[in-house]
């Protein structure tokens, strides 16, 4: 299981604690407006720019944040697991959004995002945890907890076929795609050490290994990864940085200590923004990735899980926000104004 789950405990007290902490601890930065709240944990964001689709405990619900500081909710579908992770793509010109929880992988098809319509699901397997799932082409992949890494043709939406399956990764907990590559954010289950890997998925029914890359003592949650550098969210230790430009052999560059439960982080432009739990969302200036300075940081009104960036319409202009999904049950979907990274305004 996720190793932040391990934590996780609703108290209500705590909660109004994070709320007078969200108004003291803004720096550099405006929270706009937070969506979703009462209704349930949120672990999953996707954000295509004013259109954010999220994980609201086992629901799929589709928000329009046209106006960042009114955002409407324009659908909802309920699934039968808590959503764990979801992306939109693209299939012979309709839009779907391919999600995972639990042992399932489900396809929704979102051409139209006030009717969204449940297309197909696939039972990857007997307990499997589906953790994290990125698209590319026609195809999903999957990090499906303690069963490994599976990749799913998905070019016919109504039925799924797996393609490959590599089921001695340790726990794998998200998985990202660079052509040629994926990246798998991945720890051991004895010791929850970080233990991320890099495929070639040129063939994605042959995805051929390249290499290991080992924590400095963490749990590896998320990566991502920009100019040949990957950016690991280690969750006890912070930010890691690897040169990967060489796939077969990962270099440790640098480690940033962004804090407890470093979960997910997203770039636009020079900037990576970060969900660090407890303590909100930071920003940092990766524009030398062997030296990223810290730029800002704001507190959110609950865990902060993930990041998606999106950019909304405002003013007739494009203006760049985050959308953070919160773990805390009262705290849903927030969206903040990122449009000038180290000063913000409203």
């Amino acid at each position: 299981m996720k190793k932040y789950k391990l934590f996780f405990v609703v108290v209500l007290s705590l909660c109004m604690v994070g709320q007078l902490a969200f108004a003291q601890s803004s720096s550099n930065m405006t929270l706009l407006s937070n969506f979703g709240r009462g209704e349930g944990e949120s672990l999953a964001v996707f954000a295509a720019g004013s259109l954010v689709f999220y994980g609201l405990g086992s629901k799929v619900q589709i928000a329009s944040f046209s106006n960042p500081a009114t955002p409407v909710k324009i659908a909802s579908i309920e699934l039968t697991d808590v959503i764990q992770s979801l992306v939109r793509t693209s299939i012979n010109s309709t839009q779907y959004l391919v999600v995972s929880g639990g042992s399932k992988i489900w396809l929704i098809n979102v051409q139209d995002p006030t009717k969204p319509s449940l297309v197909s699901t696939t039972d990857v397997g007997v307990g499997v945890t589906c953790e994290g799932v990125a698209t590319s082409g026609t195809y999903a992949y999957v990090a499906a907890g303690s069963a490994g890494f599976k990749i799913l043709d998905i070019a016919t939406p109504s039925a799924p076929t797996l393609v490959a399956s590599i089921d001695s990764l340790s726990y794998c907990e998200s998985v990202v795609i660079s052509q040629p590559y994926a990246y798998i954010a991945a720890n051991t289950t004895s010791n929850y050490q970080g233990r991320s890997f890099i495929f070639d998925i040129s063939a994605p029914a042959t995805p051929v290994y390249k290499s290991t890359i080992m924590g400095f003592g963490g749990y590896h949650q998320y990566m991502s990864v920009r100019g040949g550098y990957a950016y690991i969210c280690d969750y006890n230790a912070g930010l890691q940085v690897v040169n990967v430009s060489v796939a077969t052999n990962p270099t440790n560059v640098v480690t940033i200590p962004s804090g407890y439960r470093t979960a997910s982080i997203v770039f636009d432009g020079n900037y990576g923004y970060v969900a660090v739990g407890d303590s909100g969302m930071y920003v940092y200036n990766v524009t030398n990735p062997a030296a990223p300075t810290f730029a800002g940081k704001i507190g959110t009104t609950g865990r902060a899980a993930f990041v998606s960036y999106g950019a909304v319409t405002v003013g007739g202009l494009p203006v760049g926000h985050i959308f953070v999904s919160c773990r805390a049950t009262v705290s849903g979907v927030s969206a903040l104004n990122v449009s000038t990274p180290a000063t913000p305004t409203l």
